[in-house]
């Protein structure tokens, strides 16, 4: 567990920024407890849930850095998220749109239409995006730990593109050099740029994350909620790879 959202119900001296009865969200370590200690907190978004406000620390880091500031992501730009229907994707693209991009999920036919409502452009089946004809080159793509070779996805880049590999899986070369800790590492195919990329937890852009919910440009999506109890089924759950944005643990 990474991730948490609830009341606090005590606080240290040097922490100015939340008060005893304040709902905060926010990442630590070892989530799937009744209580957690951390200094990765923050108020949480008024509008949401505690499960909702749990779902959000993590993979709204990973998407938000992913786009905001190892994408460069600028208003009017193509963007291809892989893996839309998840916990990360399903963040990614709602941040997207919120950035002025046009963006294209790739997902499962059974995670489309959820997709779709996230605000995605266009959605693609994992299968349909072999087929390079019918894709305009995009320039970010957002890859979030497929086993696509670097090849096939810089084809689809337009030639001054970004590849941000968020996680990468076994396919590609950086994955064994994630794994050890090397999390910045640099390529490039032509002029296209190659960022594997894992995100670094922050209060700055949990307060970002708060305001964009509460806007409405932002709001979790929750596959299934779990007792504390059930935390082994949960977690089957999410290998299982179908769950629709995030499984929370409710305590």
């Amino acid at each position: 567990g990474l991730d948490a959202a609830g009341e606090v119900v005590a606080v240290g001296e040097s922490v100015p920024h939340v008060r005893r009865g304040d709902r905060v969200f926010g990442s630590r370590n070892g989530a799937f407890a009744e209580l957690v200690a951390g200094r990765t907190f923050v108020t949480m978004p008024a509008n949401l849930s505690f499960e909702e406000a749990a779902a959000l620390p993590t993979v709204g880091y990973t998407a938000l850095q992913a786009l905001r500031d190892k994408g460069a992501l600028r208003a009017g730009q193509r963007v291809l998220v892989i893996g839309a229907g998840g916990g990360v994707g399903s963040v990614a693209v709602q941040i997207a749109k919120s950035l002025g991009g046009t963006v294209t999920g790739v997902t499962s036919r059974a995670k489309a239409d959820m997709v779709r409502s996230l605000g995605a452009d266009d959605v693609l089946e994992h299968g349909e995006l072999r087929l390079r004809r019918r894709v305009r080159p995009f320039d970010l793509i957002i890859d979030i730990a497929s086993d696509r070779s670097l090849r096939e996805l810089s084809e689809l880049l337009t030639t001054t593109g970004t590849l941000v590999m968020v996680g990468p899986g076994r396919g590609n070369w950086a994955g064994p050099l994630m794994r050890i800790g090397a999390a910045v590492v640099r390529s490039r195919i032509g002029t296209r740029r190659i960022e594997p990329f894992l995100a670094k937890p922050n209060r700055d852009d949990l307060v970002v994350l708060r305001d964009l919910a509460e806007s409405g440009a932002l709001r979790p999506v929750i596959d299934s909620t779990y007792p504390l109890s059930d935390v082994a089924d949960a977690i089957r759950r999410v290998e299982s790879g179908q769950a629709c944005g995030k499984v929370v643990i409710t305590v």
